[in-house]
């Protein structure tokens, strides 16, 4: 009696029956994948980012804005300020014109009277207008300093000439040309000044040309 094949007969190894087909491996069910959002709605900002950029730029304009205010006032404040500074200047050269009417009017009178009146009168008049004048000054703080015996001084003297003489030391101001003036605290107008100068050592006299004469 033939041996029965095992292969053609009986379950195999795994306990399937021979011809059975295999059956498919159980799919987990679950829920379904969520679907890929479409790609013209992937670029989309969210609302709250909009209102923020709103904001930036409200705030941008603002600031701009205010540059140009700042901008503005700063160059009316300049034009303000050059304005003021030419009315005070003009202020002051006007009073300072005005008082020198005056001292012009009492010249004027003198030379009108200077036929008629003897050279005493004439000279007082002079004088009187010239007392007027240093006033005005005076009230400008233009003020005239001494120079005459003092040492020669570059920013208060301009030396015109030099004198040789033992009577003075060397260097000093020994005759003033014309006065120097002040403004304040500053020299408006150095003094025309003329400056010792210490005299020349007597030349050595000579023996030999000495003894010839005797």
């Amino acid at each position: 009696m033939p041996a029965a094949d095992p292969e053609a007969s009986g379950p195999d190894a795994h306990g399937e029956s021979p011809g059975e087909a295999a059956a498919p491996e159980d799919v987990p069910v679950g829920e379904p994948a969520a679907p890929e959002p479409a790609p013209e709605l992937q670029g989309m900002a969210d609302p709250a980012d909009g209102e923020r950029i709103a904001a930036l730029e409200r705030d941008l304009k603002e600031a701009q804005d205010g540059r140009l205010r700042i901008a503005a006032d700063f160059d009316n404040y300049r034009k303000r300020a050059r304005r003021d500074a030419d009315d005070a200047s003009r202020r002051a050269r006007e009073e300072t014109l005005f008082a020198m009417l005056a001292v012009a009017d009492n010249l004027e009178r003198a030379l009108d009277h200077a036929d008629e009146n003897n050279a005493a009168s004439i000279a007082e008049g002079v004088r009187l207008v010239h007392r007027q004048l240093l006033a005005v000054l005076d009230k400008f703080e233009v003020r005239p300093f001494e120079s005459v015996g003092a040492a020669f001084n570059p920013e208060e003297h301009d030396a015109v000439g030099q004198l040789e003489t033992a009577d003075a030391p060397g260097g000093s101001v020994v005759r003033e040309m014309a006065r120097g003036y002040r403004a304040g605290n500053r020299v408006l107008r150095p003094a025309m000044v003329v400056v010792a100068r210490p005299p020349a050592p007597p030349e050595p006299v000579d023996s030999e040309s000495s003894g010839d004469g005797t």
